[in-house]
């Protein structure tokens, strides 16, 4: 508890080298090593085939029925491990399976874990970050709210107010 206070009132400095291709006018504020955890729906046909076939000449056959296929969704998780970063702009996890940027204006939502934080994109499927430490969801709240200075304790998260 006493670390999240001290990060609260030490105001976010950019990194200086954050291995990430920055935009005009952006900054890095975060970088860790994480988890990405996804949703995604799998889609298989089931089904088969009817009819008969007939030999028209040799090596040429005829075939007559129907193919019938039924699509069946199932839905999966998908794992990536790789870096996250922060900036005053957007979301990116970059990973060897994938890589996803998530402008702020695109967040509907996010929720707090313990160790990262799930994210619910605006037309896409949530995702859920693991980084062992609550400091990426404070960072990308202060990041997304533009608390860049220290913040004072009026504005802080019920959990971490003084009692």
């Amino acid at each position: 508890m006493d670390q999240m206070r001290q990060f609260m009132l030490t105001p976010l400095t950019p990194l200086s080298n954050p291995g990430l291709a920055l935009k005009k006018d952006e900054r890095c504020y975060y970088e860790s090593p994480a988890a990405l955890h996804s949703v995604t729906m799998n889609t298989h046909y089931e089904g088969g085939y009817t009819g008969a076939s007939f030999r028209v000449a040799r090596g040429v056959w005829l075939r007559t029925g129907a193919g019938r296929g039924v699509p069946v969704t199932e839905p999966g998780m998908a794992t990536d491990q790789g870096r996250v970063y922060l900036t005053n702009q957007r979301f990116v996890f970059v990973g060897p399976l994938k890589s996803t940027e998530i402008p702020f204006a695109k967040i509907a939502a996010t929720e707090p874990f313990d160790d990262g934080m799930r994210i619910d994109i605006i037309n896409k499927s949530p995702i859920a970050i693991a980084s062992g430490s609550p400091v990426l969801y404070f960072t990308f709240s202060r990041l997304q709210s533009g608390l860049l200075d220290a913040v004072p304790e009026s504005q802080w998260p019920q959990d971490l107010a003084a009692p």
